[in-house]
């Protein structure tokens, strides 16, 4: 024994699967092009069953820890009512703001083009806002924060943790984004996807569990999906 404590190895199998598993939706989804119900199936396959039959394998965690990243035994309560209380103000602003957004981002040309191929109304949009907000957002936050960066982290890499996961978060878009945006645009909307997953992995990292990146998750796309039910109705 040389007396130095013995480096971590790196998760290789762990990055790689998380990596196969946004690729596979980015086939799906921008390749085959499925319709959004089978995309979603294969999304929520892939975001919840990999990390359950990897936590299965390896074995460290038992049914009850599982749970608990994502409903604590003792919610921070504080902490949610701050982030719901800054998830309301962003659905606020998006809406006071509405008009300057879709200048900038072109949002009437993307809402056109999402109108166009998915045939959105607002039977549609008003189950969209019911689904996306609660069971996408668990899906991605379960995997890029609950899975990707907590194991990461708990296996003593946690700058690694930070930018894998919130890199992943930022690319996993592409398979969402379509002809959106010019490249600047999309380069600013991915760096900015990626900060925001490391913020809220930093999150995730205090209270070790997902509860209140999944509320703030959610009330953001419910602003989003605001604007968009505003674009359909008019």
């Amino acid at each position: 024994m040389n007396g130095r404590a013995e480096r971590p190895r790196i998760p290789w199998l762990l990055m790689a699967g998380c990596i196969f598993s946004c690729a596979v939706f980015f086939y799906v989804a921008r390749i085959l092009q499925w319709e959004y119900t089978a995309k979603s199936w294969v999304k929520m396959s892939l975001f919840i069953g990999f990390p359950m039959a990897y936590w299965l394998a390896d074995g460290r965690l038992r049914w009850q820890d599982i749970l608990r990243r994502i409903f604590p035994v003792r919610p921070p309560w504080r902490r949610l009512i701050i982030l719901a209380g800054a998830g309301l103000a962003i659905i606020i602003l998006l809406n006071l703001l509405v008009e300057p957004i879709c200048a900038f981002f072109k949002i009437s040309s993307v809402m056109d083009e999402i109108k166009t191929r998915t045939h959105t109304n607002q039977e549609q949009m008003l189950k969209a806002m019911i689904y996306i907000p609660l069971v996408n957002a668990l899906g991605e936050e379960l995997f890029f924060r609950g899975f990707c960066f907590l194991e990461l982290k708990d296996r003593g890499f946690p700058v690694l943790a930070y930018f894998f996961s919130g890199i992943l978060f930022a690319l996993y878009h592409l398979a969402i984004f379509q002809n959106w945006f010019s490249p600047f645009l999309l380069v600013l909307c991915l760096s900015a996807l990626a900060g925001a997953g490391m913020i809220l992995d930093r999150f995730v990292g205090r209270d070790r569990n997902i509860l209140g990146v999944w509320l703030l998750h959610g009330l953001v796309n419910v602003a989003i999906l605001s604007l968009s039910w505003r674009f359909i109705a008019s």
